[in-house]
């Protein structure tokens, strides 16, 4: 409320109606959690070494709820039609910077 009006009164109107709310939940890919192991076994003949290995592993992702909310703003002169039931800006911003 306190963006809408202040915006209504920066571009020059008083009053400020809200249309076509929509918001939307969801969760995207942060990052990825990886832990893994490893052995290694090596012997020696001669010359020659010989080794054997093994490795496992998980990676466990991480994700992040986000939200998105979008708005209409129409704007108004105090004296236009539309404005007789609209929100006040200065009133809004008087009322919400407390």
């Amino acid at each position: 409320m306190r963006k809408a009006a202040q915006a209504t009164l920066d571009a020059g109107y008083t009053h400020f109606k809200l249309q076509d709310v929509g918001s939307q939940q969801g969760e995207h890919l942060a990052g990825v959690y990886s832990s893994s192991t490893g052995s290694t076994v090596a012997t020696g003949f001669g010359n020659s070494v010989y080794a054997t290995g093994s490795a496992s592993g998980f990676s466990t992702p991480i994700y992040r709820r986000t939200a998105d909310v979008g708005v209409t703003v129409v704007m108004f002169k105090a004296t236009d039609a539309g404005a007789k039931d609209a929100f006040d800006a200065a009133e809004v911003l008087k009322k919400y910077s407390q």
